[in-house]
This record gives structure tokens, C-alpha cells and sequence, in this order.
């Protein structure tokens, strides 16, 4: 995948002097971003190239999205985003087409409009603020959020292939998949949680048995986001 943005050490230097007096402000921040670097070269297409099969991407092209700057629930006005999975990297493009990374560290939380849905991603730097979890600000999947959290972490790398001989050593194209995690915060501390009921009891030996209880009662399949996340729900309801 080629990748021709130009200017990211720019656009931090940017960012860490326009910012360093100022509070940050939802559409001032974007204007600034739009400013920062007026002649961007644009972004990358989102096609197949070099024998690559799938892109780094969260999602196959730009999506229309909002950026939350802080914990005051203010969110920007709509703009395009893209999310490069490989490395952990936010691109937003301001509908005036101008195009720059949005460091990480200055971003609360994201809102992507995709399909008639609303994906919700916040992001986080485990390792930093709870001594445990993945090194670095990484933007997160909320799956559950109360007075616990439950939060997915989606990445993507490069499988490179090799030649193969009875394809007459026709080389598969290289392939992006994705790797997910799961951590569970419980007000003190970060977890790793496992996609299985034993290794769910295990992260949260207090509520073994609510969980099992819940699992059959609601006929959760834990394999499932969507219902992991409403087991996580209900536990919180039942303490």
C-alpha cells in the first residue's frame, strides 16, 4: 500500500505549538488542522495495489464521522475520516478537502456514520494510564461503558505470501488481517479478556457465577461483539 502523506512531523510540531497555551476547541482544532499544512498532497487511494489484497484501513474508504476533543461531550462538526489499523493512525479531511493526521493524544473519542449506524471508537493509551495493556495511544471499540469498561482494540498487519509450487509459483497476493483484543477495565485496573465464559470467570472471579447465570439465562454467545458487550452490561446491572 502506498502511502504518500508527506508531513507528520510537521503537523505534530504544529499541533504541540498552536496547542500549548490554548484549551482544545472542537471546530478551532479542526480550522487548525486544515491550516497547519495548506498544500497536502492529498490522500492515498483506497484500491488494491501491489499485489495487496484488503488495506490497513478500519473501513474501505473515507467515512463521515465527528471528533470529540474532551471529556465536555462536545463533539466537532461532521468531516471524512479514515483510520489506518497498521499503524495507529487517524486522517481527517475537512470539507474544504484540506487533508492531515490527527494525533491521537489530542482526541477523546470518535464518532464514524457507517451504514446506518453509529461506531463509537475512544481513544486510549492502556499501558500509560493503567500500567497494563497495549504501549502507545490506540483507538478503541466501546463495547460496554459504566462504571466498568469493556473496549476492543482492532488491528490489521500484512501477511506477506511466499511462492507456491503446485500454483505453478504464482504468488498470492499479500493479504491484510485483522487481530482483535479485549480489555476489560473494572474502575482500578486493566485486563486482558478472552472471547470464552471460563476465561471471562477467570479475568472476574467474584462474579463467576452471575456469569454463567447470565451466559444461560440470556443465551449469550460470547463470540459475539455485540453480545459480549451486553453481557458486560448486564453484569454492571446486577452488582
Amino acid at each position: 500500500m502506498k502511502k504518500n502523506f508527506l508531513f507528520p512531523l510537521l503537523l505534530l510540531w504544529g499541533f504541540s505549538s498552536v496547542f500549548a497555551q490554548d484549551p482544545l476547541k472542537t471546530q478551532e482544532n479542526l480550522n487548525r488542522l486544515g491550516a497547519i499544512n495548506p498544500n497536502s498532497p492529498g490522500f492515498p487511494t483506497f484500491s488494491n495495489v501491489d499485489r495487496t489484497k484488503g488495506t490497513p484501513f478500519l473501513l474501505d474508504g473515507w467515512q463521515e464521522g465527528q471528533l470529540q476533543f474532551g471529556l465536555n461531550g462536545k463533539f466537532s462538526s461532521t468531516v471524512e475520516i479514515a483510520y489506518n489499523m497498521e499503524v495507529d493512525q487517524l486522517v481527517v479531511r475537512l470539507s474544504d478537502g484540506q487533508v492531515g493526521y490527527f494525533p491521537l493524544q489530542y482526541l477523546h473519542a470518535m464518532n464514524i456514520f457507517h451504514e446506518g449506524d453509529t461506531l463509537r471508537y475512544e481513544a486510549h493509551n492502556l499501558k500509560k494510564d493503567f500500567g497494563n495493556g497495549p504501549i502507545g495511544y490506540k483507538m478503541y471499540k466501546v463495547l460496554h461503558s459504566g462504571d466498568d469498561m469493556l473496549l476492543q482494540y482492532p488491528r490489521k498487519f500484512l501477511r506477506k505470501e511466499k511462492y507456491v509450487e503446485n500454483l505453478g509459483m504464482v504468488r498470492r497476493p499479500d493479504l491484510y488481517q485483522q487481530l482483535n483484543s479485549y480489555w476489560y477495565y473494572n474502575g482500578k485496573q486493566v485486563v486482558e479478556i478472552k472471547k470464552s465464559v471460563k476465561a471471562i470467570q477467570k479475568a472476574i472471579p467474584r462474579k463467576a457465577a452471575t456469569i454463567k447465570r447470565i451466559v444461560k439465562r440470556e443465551k449469550i454467545n460470547v463470540k459475539n461483539n455485540d453480545d459480549l458487550g451486553r453481557l458486560f452490561a448486564l453484569l454492571e446491572e446486577d452488582s
